[in-house]
């Protein structure tokens, strides 16, 4: 349930500005979508956030393994 409280993902980047951001993404990913990855380093280019690295696994889910995934 704690994750519930949680601010969403973009607000909170934005309190990020001095720090540097590293987003690893399962591409088969369900529960956090690729599609969701793709629009906070899209946010993070407009807000000029030079310092992160996002890095997609193919073939990897939610725990970046391949089990489970479909």
């Amino acid at each position: 349930q704690s994750h519930i409280q949680i601010q969403p993902t973009i607000e909170t980047i934005e309190n990020l500005a001095a720090q540097n951001i590293l987003i690893l993404q399962g591409e088969k990913d369900i529960q956090t979508t690729i599609d969701q990855a793709l629009l906070l380093e899209q946010e993070l280019t407009e807000l000029r956030h030079n310092d992160y690295t996002l890095i997609t696994y193919p073939g990897l889910g939610y725990f970046l393994s391949c089990r489970g995934s479909k």
